[in-house]
């Protein structure tokens, strides 16, 4: 009998270790992601589209014109680092006269609190910064799963429809020095 008040009181501790540790590894985490995503610089490398049956994959960067492939986004990240927005700076190449110009708020951004998904809020200037071509839809929200945020990459996947066809495309960033 007197077995079941230490078996209480270890599971007690146990318990109260591990709240203990998930709560500093959030705040960890939360310093993680502002430090990535606050004032860094970051160029699109990659931008893959694949069918939703995975048959078709098509390298949508290859076609993005040059002065957009130069463009640079900055991400900011103030507060907890789980809300901000993307801005764009127009590199050396530029566009011509009948291209879109582009305001430099691209997106707000925030992070689900599972942390691996950005609710990316994109403005009507800023979508053929990103993507090259004029989406329909002037201000839309899109989910874009994190597969990767460190010191040198930003990887992302957005479901996206381009002509009619269902696509996962993976946005890759490369961070750049400062």
């Amino acid at each position: 009998m007197k077995i079941y008040p230490i078996l209480t009181s270890f599971l007690m501790l146990i318990v109260i270790l591990s709240a203990c540790q998930s709560e500093e590894d959030t705040i960890t985490e939360k310093s993680q992601l502002k430090a990535l995503l606050h004032q860094q610089h970051w160029q699109l490398i990659a931008l893959e589209a694949t069918t939703s049956d995975g048959t078709i994959t098509q390298n949508w960067y290859e076609s993005l014109p040059d002065c957009i492939r130069d463009n640079v986004f900055v991400t900011l990240a103030p507060g907890t680092g789980e809300v901000g927005e993307i801005q764009a700076e127009e590199r050396t190449m530029r566009c011509t006269p009948d291209e879109l110009h582009f305001h430099p708020h691209v997106a707000g951004w925030k992070l689900n609190e599972a942390r691996h998904i950005f609710s990316v809020e994109l403005f009507d200037v800023g979508h053929r910064m990103l993507y090259g071509y004029e989406l329909g839809a002037s201000y839309h929200t899109e989910n874009w799963h994190l597969e990767q945020l460190d010191e040198k990459i930003w990887q992302v996947k957005v479901p996206k429809v381009r002509d009619g066809t269902e696509y996962q495309v993976l946005i890759r960033f490369q961070s750049l020095p400062l």
